[in-house]
Parts: structure tokens; sequence; C-alpha cells
């Protein structure tokens, strides 16, 4: 089995997240999708150019 690199945080996936939970906390909204539809990529596009897929660890 090969090894993988460790994991390190991403700032423009930690400010994407912020800006999420800014945008639904104060009127309890859950989910993947702001109040203005974007999808999750659309955060983490305006802070870098996402060319890979992503997950969310959260279950």
């Amino acid at each position: 089995m090969d090894s993988q690199p460790t994991l390190r945080p991403s700032r423009g996936i930690s400010q994407a997240a912020a800006d999420l939970v800014q945008d639904q906390g104060p009127r309890g909204g859950t989910g993947h999708t702001g109040s203005d539809r974007s999808t999750p990529f659309d955060p983490l596009n305006r802070y870098r150019p996402w060319c890979r897929g992503a997950a969310d660890p959260i279950s």
C-alpha cells in the first residue's frame, strides 16, 4: 500500500466553510447550498480555483 501525504488544513476551504456558517447560522439553515443558491464549489472557487473533487467528512 502506498503511503499518502499528510493532510493539511486549506485556508480557502476553511474560509468557504466560515462563509457558509455566517450565511446559514443566523437563519438556522443547514445543508450545502447557500441562501443565494450557491453550490459547495462556488465559495471554494472564490478563494482558490478548484480543479479537483472534494468531499465533506461530516456524517
